[in-house]
């Protein structure tokens, strides 16, 4: 009995050690918590908020880069699709004129369709007369082709001419090394401004 009775009492005694020694700790850390921080504390707090701000910041500017992104689109395609429509309004403008002719004059070829203003190379013709090109390559008149032999016989494009003109400058220049030679020389070709009045085949 006496043995029992002194392993109960050290038990008690070795419980309370153990319960005395769990409130030391708990006192030690809770006095550790009530300190104030230090400035290694403080400087790692101060860079641990820095860096969160700056992650929020990094965060909306995105989402504000994909908003604006996402409106840009939609302004972008509704220019596109203006440009689009100015396309086919012209195409369809283009497609209106079905009387056209292929006419030559000299060593070159011209298309005219009837109402076009065009310069060619110089005609020997008055300002405010008329002048008719005979040699008809092609002509459609409503949609009807006729093509020459090597030129349609009877058709005729008749042609107002507006005003005698000069084309853009030409420059040119010569240079030889080490000789002084310089020569620049330049032209202008001169051009006749018309009118395509008629078209007939």
């Amino acid at each position: 009995m006496a043995k029992t009775e002194d392993k109960a009492k050290e038990n008690k005694a070795s419980a309370e050690v153990a319960e005395s020694e769990s409130k030391k700790v708990a006192a030690k850390s809770s006095k550790s918590k009530d300190k104030p921080e230090t400035s290694k504390a403080r400087k790692e707090t101060a860079s641990k908020d820095a860096s969160a701000e700056k992650s929020e910041k990094s965060t909306n500017k995105e989402s504000a880069k994909k908003k604006s992104s996402s409106s840009k689109p939609r302004e972008m395609t509704n220019k596109t699709t203006a440009k689009l429509e100015d396309s086919k309004n012209e195409e369809s403008k283009q497609a209106v004129s079905d009387t056209y002719a292929i006419v030559r004059k000299g060593n070159h070829q011209y298309l005219l369709e009837k109402g076009a203003l065009l310069e060619i190379p110089r005609i020997n013709v008055p300002e405010g007369r008329e002048y008719i090109f005979e040699e008809v390559l092609l002509a459609s008149i409503n949609n009807e082709l006729k093509v020459g032999t090597p030129t349609v016989k009877g058709a005729y494009v008749k042609v107002f001419v507006i005003k005698q003109v000069k084309g853009k400058k030409q420059r040119g220049f010569k240079y030889k090394a080490k000789s002084r030679y310089r020569r620049t020389w330049g032209y202008r070709n001169p051009t006749t401004r018309i009118r395509v009045i008629e078209i007939k085949a």
